[in-house]
């Protein structure tokens, strides 16, 4: 679907999982932390100029969201995190 992230969460996959191991170093400097649990939950995603991922990952302080953007053959990039989320809740477009 182009333009519109994806309705319902899709279970992590080892690619998605990969994905997040990637960008688990930039949200780390980002945030001014370390994490040992870094895990990836489910995620939605949106086409765009490249993919979009927005993650549910669990840390050690509970869950995060992570939006991450991958250009066509391209690496991903951490976009944004949203943080002290819980398993719940949904994951929307930020």
């Amino acid at each position: 679907m182009t333009g519109g992230i994806s309705p319902h969460p899709i279970n992590a996959t080892p690619e998605i999982q990969e994905i997040t191991n990637t960008v688990k170093e930039q949200l780390e400097k980002k945030l001014g932390t370390k994490y040992s649990i870094f895990q990836a939950i489910n995620y939605k995603k949106q086409l765009v100029n490249g993919l979009n991922y927005f993650i549910k990952v669990k840390t050690d302080d509970g869950y995060d969201h992570i939006r991450v953007f991958e250009a066509f053959k391209g690496t991903p990039n951490l976009v944004s995190v949203q943080q002290h989320k819980s398993l719940e809740d949904d994951i929307s477009y930020f």
